[in-house]
């Protein structure tokens, strides 16, 4: 069984100075304490280079924050799977609620990018949103069945993805935001 997955998704936070000091920590950290769990961090893209490095001989592994689904093209600003498996990324973060909320993606966007992820040789870990899993309740009865043989959220992403069940549902990892998913409850 894979040991389930503890990220940190630093955001846009961090000069390259400060990222490589809080990579070098926490690889000293998960080297002394060892944990039953896999340890990511997703650094801003500026620093992604360099937090491999620093991380290059430790157990942290390197994510990104997102990706195009192109590999590559006249899209300013983007950065393709391809881009990120040669700077060491092994996992990338997709349909985080900001880049939803803030930028609007969509599911069917983010769908897109899953493939060109796995095809590079790394994992996704797709994030949900509350409003989307609450869309499952009006879903047919196969969606129903499959609610009650996979938790929701999972159901959820495979029926955003259109990934089949097969070889490539053990390459995804799910995300769900803390933030998010307490922010109908908690006040700010």
């Amino acid at each position: 069984m894979t040991p389930p997955l503890v990220v940190g998704n630093w955001k846009m936070n961090g000069s390259q100075a400060d990222c490589l000091h809080l990579a070098r920590q926490i690889a000293r950290d998960v080297k002394s304490k060892p944990a039953p769990v896999q340890v990511v961090v997703a650094p801003p893209f500026t620093a992604l280079t360099a937090v491999g490095k620093a991380l290059h001989d430790s157990k942290v592994q390197l994510a990104a924050q997102n990706c195009h689904w192109q590999l590559n093209g006249a899209f300013t600003g983007e950065v393709s799977p391809s881009m990120l498996k040669e700077l060491g990324c092994e996992f990338v973060i997709l349909g985080h609620s900001e880049r939803r909320h803030i930028f609007y993606e969509s599911d069917d966007m983010i769908g897109k990018k899953v493939a060109p992820v796995i095809a590079q040789g790394m994992r996704p870990i797709v994030y949900t949103t509350a409003k989307s899993r609450m869309s499952l309740y009006g879903q047919s009865a196969r969606g129903i069945t499959q609610l009650q043989t996979k938790s929701a959220k999972f159901t959820h992403i495979f029926d955003i993805l259109s990934v089949r069940r097969s070889a490539d549902q053990t390459a995804m990892a799910c995300g769900y935001s803390m933030e998010a998913a307490l922010s109908p409850i908690m006040p700010r």
